[in-house]
Parts: structure tokens; C-alpha cells; sequence
């Protein structure tokens, strides 16, 4: 057999070829990669973090070198053979790093797409989302895949410098979408489901959409009411129940330049109703009303042996001096002691007392 008919046989460059050249630059390529995440998530949480609230988590990973290997053969291979071009694997597989932002709220994506545009050099742009929004009847996993590299200023820093032709992948999701796509992934090549599974992996996914939309909707609720809250100045909120909503809007009369952190209002609230299920609003405002200023009394007392009150521990003090029946259990024993005592005598120590 002559040597040019040989060649056409058995071409020049083969798949181990390019699976041999692919393991050498990704063993040798390895430890850069693995700066490049670091690197990258760290940067990504920098741009977002004070943009969007709550600030979405970022995560990386770089892709497993088996993993990297079957995408191309999968997705790839077969054209590229056909072809007859020479070709590298490295080349093709663009999420060799990927990056992952998962939102809590599914609005939040677009907005954090928007930052990483305007960031970063986007060159390709993949919205799972809308590619199933326009099949009335199929759900699966959502979210907006994109594919960067730093954009030119940037890359020239010199902590960036090792990457500037990096090519990463960046996936933007809910936490929903997050969870459905790990089942989504393990399902992606099973191509035989009976059709009776396929309904209920439908059925379950559909559930997930669901979740995201009651998220929005919920986190939108919330936020209606904690306006209403703050603007409803009528004397009829005096006889709402309090609540999480309209206890912050009250108390920053009295505590201006407090921050009454979401997590402990909710926590406060609660012990509040375990004590008087009908407090309302209005029973908190005169409460405070008619015992502020004795209290503010007791705590610059207490500011002169040391010590201080937050405003959650006024706000108690306030309701116990009320009514030292109903709100008896607001109180630790300790801090009622000394108070009860400062109410008699204008001093919480015994021996004082005793002197009188």
C-alpha cells in the first residue's frame, strides 16, 4: 500500500492524540486554574455584594479532568472528526473554571447579569430560562449561562495578569434552580425514562418553579406591608396587633439612630405575643410614651457604674414599668431586681439602700 493511502487511513492526529495533549495541559495547567477560581469568586462577590440584597453566594469549581474529556466527545467530537481539522480540547471546553452566583430571588438574575456585562467582557450568552418558558407544557432546569473572560483594563492588573485569556463559564441561579439542577444533572443522560417517570420528574419540577415564583411573591408581600407600615399614619393602626411590620416603624420614633436588625424585631415580637396575644401597636406606644423618660433616667444610672441597656432592653423595661403583672416575664430576675430597686430607693446596690 502506498504511504499517501495510508495516511488517509489512519489520519495523523487521532482522539488519544488529543486526549494525551488535553491530560498534559490540564496536569500542567492545574494549580493555575485553581488560582484563576479563587481569584475569580472572589472578584464576582466583590462586584455584587452591595449591589443586590441579600447578597447572592458565590461558588467555583474547576472542571474534573474525566468530565472535561466526555463533554467533548459528546458535544464535539463527531463534527470536528468529520471535518478532518486538527483540533484541541482545551479549546472547545470553555468551563474548565465555572463559576456559580445563586440568588435567592429568580428577578435577581437579570440584575446580576447586568453587573457582570458591564464588568466583564460577556461573549456568549445561553438563557435556559426562556428557552423553556416558550413550551407551555415542559419544565427542567432554569437559569443564564454565561461565558467571559476579563475585560481589558482589568486584565492587566497584575493579580489578574496570569489570566487575562482565561475563558470561565459563569452560571447565574435561584437556590431553587440550584437544587433542581442536581437532579437535572443526573438525569441529563438517561435518555430510556419510561413515560410514566417522565410525568412525575415533570410534575416535581413544576413544583420547583412554583417555589421561585412563591418566593418572589412572598418576598413582594413582605415588602408592601413593611411600607404600609411605615406610612400608615392613622389612628387606626393604633388598634393593629403588633407585628414584625409595624413594630420597627414605632420604635425608630423613640430610637433614631438604632438599626433593629429584621431577625431579632421577629425574635422580640414573638416573646412579646407569648406574653399579652393582644398587645397592639397601640399599647406599645404609650407604653414607651409614658415611661421613656424614666427609663432613659435609669440608664444613664446605669452608664455611670459601667454598664449599658440596648433599646430592645429599654423597650422591656418600658412595658414592665406599664404593667408589672402582664409584662412580668419580659424581665430577667437579675435586671428586674435592680430596677425595682432604682424605682424605691434611687440606687440598685444593697448596701446603699441599707445606709438610708
Amino acid at each position: 500500500m502506498k504511504k499517501e493511502h495510508i495516511e488517509k487511513v489512519f489520519p495523523e492526529f487521532t482522539w488519544s492524540d488529543a486526549r494525551k495533549d488535553f491530560e498534559n495541559y490540564y496536569r500542567e495547567n492545574r494549580i493555575v486554574l485553581e488560582e484563576a477560581r479563587d481569584a475569580l469568586v472572589s472578584l464576582l462577590h466583590l462586584l455584587i455584594k452591595n449591589e443586590i440584597e441579600p447578597a447572592p453566594k458565590v461558588i467555583g469549581r474547576v472542571k474534573d479532568y474525566d468530565e472535561s474529556v466526555k463533554k467533548f466527545e459528546l458535544k464535539y467530537l463527531a463534527d470536528l472528526e468529520k471535518s478532518g481539522e486538527k483540533y484541541k480540547i482545551n479549546d472547545k471546553i470553555t468551563d474548565l473554571v465555572g463559576l456559580r452566583v445563586i440568588c435567592i430571588y429568580e428577578s435577581d438574575i437579570e440584575r446580576v447579569a447586568e453587573i457582570l456585562r458591564n464588568n466583564l467582557e460577556v461573549f456568549s450568552e445561553t438563557d435556559k430560562t426562556s428557552a423553556l418558558e416558550i413550551h407551555e407544557n415542559q419544565f427542567g432546569y432554569k437559569g443564564l449561562h454565561l461565558d467571559a473572560r476579563l475585560n481589558g483594563p482589568r486584565a492587566t492588573l497584575p493579580e489578574y495578569l496570569r489570566f487575562a485569556d482565561l475563558t470561565f463559564e459563569i452560571q447565574v441561579r435561584t437556590i431553587v434552580q440550584d437544587a433542581w439542577s442536581e437532579v437535572d444533572h443526573r438525569l441529563k443522560y438517561k435518555k430510556r425514562i419510561p413515560n410514566n417517570l417522565k410525568r412525575r420528574i415533570n410534575r416535581l419540577a413544576a413544583l420547583f418553579e412554583l417555589a421561585d415564583q412563591e418566593f418572589e411573591a412572598i418576598r413582594d408581600n413582605t415588602s408592601t406591608l413593611e411600607q404600609e407600615a411605615i406610612s400608615d399614619k392613622s389612628t387606626t393602626q393604633k388598634d393593629s396587633l403588633i407585628t414584625p411590620f409595624n413594630f420597627a416603624p414605632l420604635a425608630n420614633k423613640y430610637f433614631k439612630e438604632f438599626e433593629f436588625e429584621p431577625y431579632k424585631v421577629d425574635g422580640f415580637v414573638d416573646e412579646l405575643l407569648q406574653q399579652n396575644e393582644n398587645v397592639t401597636i397601640g399599647d406599645l406606644d404609650d407604653a414607651l410614651e409614658a415611661n421613656m423618660r424614666v427609663i432613659l433616667e435609669f440608664v444613664e444610672y446605669l452608664s455611670h457604674l459601667g454598664h449599658k441597656m440596648n433599646p430592645f432592653t429599654q423597650i422591656r423595661h418600658c412595658l414592665y414599668n406599664q404593667n408589672k403583672v402582664l409584662y412580668l416575664n419580659l424581665m430577667r430576675a437579675g435586671p428586674m431586681k435592680n430596677f425595682d430597686r432604682w424605682l424605691e430607693h434611687g440606687s440598685v446596690h444593697p448596701a446603699e439602700i441599707n445606709k438610708k
